[in-house]
């Protein structure tokens, strides 16, 4: 994992937020924020995390995309 990569993740992990950005899991995860932001519109099955697009906004809850990233333990807040 790249130092940019793991930098992405340590912000998400100490994060408080129900839910992340499209910039956020961008970072974390070595994606354009626009693709991810597309690919929510166009078929979000294909992410493997769940997203929810309102309007020009979206939103990814940050527990199932820790969970989907194989990073959140049970107990974990």
């Amino acid at each position: 994992m790249s130092e940019r990569k793991g930098k992405g993740f340590d912000a998400i992990l100490a994060s408080d937020s129900v839910f992340l950005t499209a910039e956020e899991v961008g970072k974390a995860a070595g994606w354009s924020p626009d693709m991810i932001r597309a690919q929510a519109r166009e078929n979000p099955a294909l992410l493997g995390f769940p997203v929810t697009v309102l309007g020009t906004r979206t939103y990814i809850p940050r527990v199932p995309y820790l969970k989907h990233c194989g990073l959140y333990q049970e107990g974990d807040t």
